[in-house]
């Protein structure tokens, strides 16, 4: 009895001790507060409120798509449609790789299907557009009111898996952060494989044969209102998703509309094509000299390097008239144009052979309505131009 009276002293003593210690030691308190901050930094920030650590806008970082179009940058997205997909069962089994399987749902945490790796043919079933088994996902899909919602669902539905295979396989990482102008058309130009397959350059416009090199897609407007300040593709997707789900309420014409900007990303980067950025009016082969002038965000530019051509150009100021002198490197026939910025055709210069070594000069009168202007130079059937400020 005694002896357990002791102990229990002893303990209650030691206790007293090791406290008062540790109350008067600043080192030791202060590597108690050191280790508690070290432990914080490791743990997942969703539990810290963001009240307690406000981050300074000087301090607040922008996505990886908007770092790269600042610094002006070449951007190749890579993407497949549905079809692709379906007919291709090795880049599918990809997509199963050690054993998992593929799920889809928005970044709220709504789910629209998980398919296992045995379901592969019921993946491509579902990219050809062929949705009858409501195993997968919810009976929203095959069951609504309007009947014609069903084929209009099975539609956005393939649409959305080949996105969110394109994000997976191809390893676009920019592509979700990719931005979205509205009732903007996007352009985007084809890779060139021939050159090297390693670091493709853009394949070049010829003689008009080629109009899909350099090709334009628009966005509907109406999107605006249903993504508002959201608007990446990811957002996009996100959408999509909820609203296949039944999570979110949406009409047919807007369910046309998200299944055309779905499509959009899908084909604008189909097979590899070099993002060149946004116009306000549609670009083809067949316009692309304006290009370079009309463009919203840094670009490659296009066409390829006046080097390539049998002819060179060159702006000059004589006697305070603005001089445009164009030299045969080669001899070819040549038409000189001059435009206005929006692409109007102002004046014909020249339309003759001409064989090298020779040169031809004409002066550029100008007026303070027209603004700048562009040269356009045309020879051996392919285009380059220039701005005349």
């Amino acid at each position: 009895m005694a002896f357990k009276l002791f102990s229990r002293f002893n303990r209650r003593a030691c206790f007293a001790i090791v406290i008062l210690f540790l109350l008067s030691n600043h080192l030791a308190a202060q590597n108690t507060t050191d280790f508690s901050a070290q432990a914080s930094l490791s743990r997942k920030p969703v539990w810290i409120s963001g009240e307690h650590f406000p981050v300074p806008e000087s301090e607040k970082e922008t996505g990886r798509f908007d770092k790269v179009v600042k610094s002006g940058g070449s951007i190749l997205f890579k993407t497949k449609s549905p079809l692709q997909y379906a007919r291709q069962t090795e880049t599918l089994s990809a997509a199963f790789a050690e054993g998992k399987g593929l799920e889809l749902r928005s970044g709220n945490g709504i789910q629209l299907l998980a398919i296992q790796p045995d379901q592969l043919i019921s993946l491509q079933s579902l990219l050809m557009g062929k949705v009858y088994d409501p195993t997968f996902f919810r009976q929203v899909i095959l069951h609504a009111d309007d009947p014609s919602y069903s084929s209009l669902n099975r539609e956005l539905l393939s649409q959305v898996l080949a996105l969110q295979l394109n994000r997976m396989l191809v390893k676009n990482e920019l592509l979700e952060e990719f931005r979205i102008e509205f009732d903007s058309w996007l352009v985007t130009q084809q890779m060139d494989n021939s050159q090297n397959a390693l670091d493709p350059g853009v394949a070049p416009c010829g003689n008009g044969m080629d109009s899909k090199l350099v090709h334009s897609w628009k966005f509907p407007a109406s999107l605006k209102t249903l993504l508002g300040s959201k608007n990446t593709v990811r957002d996009l997707q996100d959408l999509a998703v909820e609203v296949l789900a039944g999570n979110r309420q949406a009409s047919k014409t807007e369910i046309e509309e998200i299944l055309n900007g779905v499509r959009v990303v899908n084909e604008a980067f189909e097979s590899g094509r070099y993002l060149l950025g946004w116009s306000e009016q549609f670009i083809t082969c067949s316009n692309s000299w304006i290009l370079r002038w009309k463009i919203k965000t840094p670009a490659l530019e296009v066409p390829v390097s006046q080097t390539a051509y049998s002819t060179g150009a060159e702006l000059k100021t004589i006697a305070g008239e603005t001089r445009l002198e164009i030299n045969a490197l080669e001899s070819s026939r040549v038409l000189i144009e001059l435009y206005t910025e929006k692409g109007s055709r102002i004046k014909k210069f020249y339309h003759d052979r001409l064989n090298q070594g020779e040169q031809v000069s004409f002066i550029i009168k100008k007026n303070e309505k027209s603004g700048s202007l562009i040269y356009k130079v045309t020879a051996d059937g392919r285009t380059y131009s220039g701005l005349i400020p």
